[in-house]
């Protein structure tokens, strides 16, 4: 990713969500629950978002399941080409935090809630650098609904367009449950 004219190689995002109810469906394994598929996703397309790329290594160390075995939390490694690396942490039963962290050699970025800003809410970019710190406003936006009119867009118009992003999220989030499977 570039910021600027600056090159971005490390990266760090921390994105759970607020505990939820145990009724929910995310407990349920019938009805596609768990951590994995409910925000695994996110995860999966960051690398390929970021930098065009899907990561070389994926590490994962569970640290909750229910009972039966379903995930409720995890953290995640993954090492991208070119020596860059997103480390996040998911999970139902965890305070809700959600940052991504760009670092470089020369910059440290800041975003919070970079994936679920609610709708009419501002977001701030955090920038540091050896000279100057700043932060920057970004205007009000609905991220899903701005993808889900694309993708809709997209199907009306006979496009593949997001073949190839798709399948390359699913070999990641792939790679992730499976790292993930041999943790428990």
């Amino acid at each position: 990713m570039r910021w600027g004219s600056r090159r971005i190689g490390f990266q760090d995002g921390d994105w759970p969500t607020p505990p939820i109810a145990l009724d929910d469906f995310r407990y349920d394994r019938a009805l596609g629950g768990g951590a994995f598929f409910d925000i695994g996703p996110y995860m999966a397309s960051l690398g390929r978002v970021l930098w065009h790329a899907e990561p070389e290594r994926v590490s994962v160390l569970v640290g909750e399941r229910t009972g039966d075995g379903l995930e409720t939390s995890y953290s995640v490694l993954a090492g991208y080409p070119g020596g860059k690396t997103a480390i996040g942490h998911f999970g139902f039963t965890t305070v809700y935090q959600n940052t991504l962290r760009l670092l470089d050699a020369n910059y440290a970025i800041e975003l919070e809630r970079p994936f679920s800003l609610p709708p009419g809410m501002a977001g701030d970019i955090r920038v540091q650098s050896s000279e100057q710190q700043y932060c920057h406003q970004v205007d009000p936006a609905d991220s899903m609904q701005i993808f889900l009119a694309r993708v809709l867009n997209a199907v009306k118009a006979g496009s593949r367009e997001f073949d190839a992003p798709m399948l390359s999220d699913a070999r990641t989030l792939g790679r992730i449950i499976e790292a993930g499977s041999v943790s428990w």
